[in-house]
């Protein structure tokens, strides 16, 4: 009789009897008791649907949610990874050649960011049944292995816990506050069932600290976040929310003992298979004769007359010991319970020697030796790392109107922005007149150059990090750059022309002898091609620039009236009349002669080329958040949104996810982080130790393969 029932029956008066057995009250109160006992147990879930940590069915959970404004655009990707997950399960499940299979438990691995454990070992064989050290793995029973355990990993259960943990998330950050650059990394990674990291932002930024490698970051900022200098650049690492774990296989030894924390003597024999009365010459060897078949055993004592006969003692299995990617012996030993001497004494016994407490354990080790102390291993897998992070403001290329310019062309350019922004130049050559063109910032007093001629057509290109292209290929040997003061306009006079030094002038207009880049190449002694240096470009200011243009206009030389074979060339460089390589000037038309005949256009300054100027602008109200490019393997993997539509892209689910932090105005991008290295972009980091986060985010820190290469 359950227990609810004779409760019910209890209630009734002592000299009914009700509690007698076999009465038929007791049957009448039984049948009742079983209903109450289910009416009882969905009583109880319904309190609990109404507790977000407590609801077990998704409906409540969402229900939940949607009391508080939280919808699909905020937890559908936490059921597309999901379904895309069973969906590699079942390939894996039905591959039947090894390529297929392999290929399955790739993809599901790449899901979860599973790192290679070596460069020859594939990352199926961490699922493979035990086996001994030169034995190959089965790769067969692995596949089975894996598919099991994420099909543990993907029940409706662990669904409800992924949306729970989405929800109570967002409640969270919205009561922290909207709109921060915290808030929005954080949402970012909640909508990816990632969390940020902050223990390895810490780690990572005192590494750099010390390195002396921390000179793009902003420390003042004291927030466990990466900021760059000028603050448009956020970043942290993240990790998975439910990473992947696996249970560390080991053989059992081939004599084996079990028992709990204490043992009795015949138990012990019996496990051997003997009787008390084998057992005793053994004890006796032991100087354990007083023992009886009765009497309690240590493990210590236990191990030490089982080792006698060949046999091992263990402990029954009682808990587990969690590990990460990596743990030393020191943490281990704490995990089993153990102090460092006596786990490293185990170790030697298993053939592991030449440890300390500080040293590294391989997981595998821990589980053979977890063994002895009742304790099973499983590890969270090593993800690589992966970094999530937002650009304010984020750079886009800004172009002016097409300038046709003729020698000294006098423009402006007229920007907004956020500061000073350094130029690219692009110079289209006209006719035979693109002849060492020459872009001058007039307001800086800075200007860039190129000795050699443009052909009708050709594109010759300044690039903003002092590179100079003709038609793709690198002609810098052939560029300069100069700084130092500039002429004035007298037709258009300014504050920011340049005056002479001297008494009451302005530092910073005060004029100077322009330095060029490289040294002396304004110089008339000067020789075309030099080795190749970067030049400095100009810039382009906020409001109006005043820019010039210029091409390589012929200045005839002189010779020495003293000395009549000395021969003196013009200066600046640029102003020598080259043969095939200057331009003459046209006769002003004021100094036309009487009665010529000419067209009026000789007389008038032709078209030297045509000039774009562009730059890379900060862009107003934006934000571009940047998230790891493994979600990318997500894309297309659920149908669209009806009607034929195109499945929607991950990064479109992050931004949706991210419209109820998004600050009032700012239009929020989402992207994929592209590491790759590309040719004036890419900006290479040195291998050897901790990366800033941001400069990966920037791109440029891996090399890819050569087109058509492996």
């Amino acid at each position: 009789m359950s227990s609810r029932a004779l409760r019910i029956l209890g209630r009734f008066p002592a000299h009914l009897g009700a509690t007698r057995p076999g009465t038929q009250l007791q049957a009448v109160a039984e049948a009742l008791a079983a209903q109450i006992e289910v009416f009882s147990a969905d009583l109880a879930s319904v309190r609990r649907s109404h507790r977000i940590g407590d609801a077990e069915a998704l409906v409540d959970v969402l229900k939940l949610g949607a009391l508080h404004g939280i919808g699909p655009a905020d937890l559908e990707l936490a059921t597309l990874r999901r379904q895309t997950a069973l969906k590699l399960v079942a390939a894996l499940e039905a591959a039947g050649a090894p390529d297929a299979r392999d290929a399955a438990a790739a993809a599901l691995l790449d899901l979860w960011g599973i790192d290679e454990p070596d460069g020859a070992t594939p990352r199926l064989a961490l699922f493979a049944p035990a086996r001994a050290a030169a034995a190959p793995p089965d790769l067969a029973a692995a596949a089975g292995r894996l598919a099991l355990k994420l099909r543990s990993e993907l029940r409706a259960r662990r669904q409800v816990d992924a949306v729970r943990a989405r929800v109570v998330r967002i409640a969270q950050l919205h009561a922290r506050g909207n709109a921060s650059v915290a808030t929005l990394l954080d949402a970012a990674a909640n909508a990816l069932d990632q969390d940020l990291d902050p223990a390895r932002n810490a780690a990572v930024k005192a590494q750099l600290v010390a390195l002396d490698r921390a000179g793009t970051l902003q420390l003042s900022v004291a927030d466990n976040l990466f900021h760059s200098q000028d603050l448009f650049w956020h970043s942290s690492y993240v990790r998975e929310r439910a990473p992947l774990v696996r249970p560390v296989p080991t053989l059992a030894p081939d004599k084996l003992v079990r028992m709990n924390d204490r043992i009795v003597v015949s138990e012990l024999a019996d496990q051997m298979l003997l009787r008390f009365e084998q057992l005793a010459p053994t004890l006796q060897q032991l100087g354990l004769g007083a023992l009886q078949a009765n009497s309690s055993l240590d493990q210590d004592t236990a191990a030490r007359v089982a080792l006698q006969l060949g046999f091992t003692v263990e402990r029954y299995v009682r808990a587990v010991a969690g590990i990460g990617a990596h743990t030393t012996v020191a943490r281990f030993a704490v995990l089993v319970g153990q102090g460092s001497a006596a786990l490293l004494a185990h170790l030697a016994e298993l053939g592991v020697a030449g440890l300390t407490a500080d040293s590294e354990l391989a997981p595998d080790d821990a589980a053979r030796a977890a063994r002895r102390y009742g304790y099973v291993v499983q590890q969270t897998l090593p993800a690589l790392p992966e970094i999530l992070g937002m650009e304010e403001n984020p750079m886009r290329r800004e172009d002016d109107r097409k300038e046709e310019c003729e020698h000294g062309r006098l423009f402006s350019v007229i920007r907004k922005g956020f500061g000073r922004e350094t130029l690219q130049a692009r110079v289209t050559g006209r006719g035979n007149h693109t002849v060492g063109p020459m872009i001058v910032n007039r307001d800086e007093g800075r200007g860039a150059g190129w000795f050699g001629a443009v052909a009708d057509g050709q594109t010759l290109v300044f690039e903003e990090d002092g590179r100079v292209l003709l038609e793709g290929d690198d002609v810098t040997e052939r560029a300069f750059s100069w700084t130092g003061a500039c002429f004035a306009d007298a037709a258009r006079p300014s504050t920011r022309d340049f005056v002479l030094a001297g008494a009451g002038a302005e530092a910073i207009r005060a004029s100077l002898f322009a330095v060029a880049t490289p040294a002396g190449a304004l110089e008339r002694e000067f020789a075309f091609p030099h080795a190749g240096e970067n030049i400095e470009m100009p810039g382009v200011g906020i409001g109006e620039t005043r820019m010039a243009f210029f091409v390589q206009q012929a200045h005839l030389g002189s010779r020495d009236s003293l000395s009549p074979e000395t021969v003196r060339s013009v200066t600046p460089h640029p102003f020598i009349a080259f043969a095939d390589a200057s331009v003459f000037a046209p006769v002003p038309a004021g100094e036309r002669p009487a009665g010529d005949t000419h067209p009026d256009s000789d007389y008038v300054a032709p078209v030297a080329a045509e000039l774009v100027l562009s730059w890379l602008e900060h862009e107003a109200y934006a934000l571009r958040v940047i998230i790891p490019k493994r979600f990318a393997l997500l894309d297309g993997a659920a149908g669209g949104g009806g009607g034929g539509a195109p499945p929607q892209a991950v990064t479109d689910r992050v931004a949706a996810a991210l419209e109820r932090f998004r600050p009032a105005g700012v239009q929020i991008r989402v992207e994929y982080v592209d590491d790759s290295w590309t040719l004036d972009e890419g900006s290479m980091t040195d291998p050897s130790g901790p990366i800033d986060p941001n400069l990966i985010l920037r791109g440029g820190t891996v090399l890819s393969p050569a087109p058509g290469g492996p």
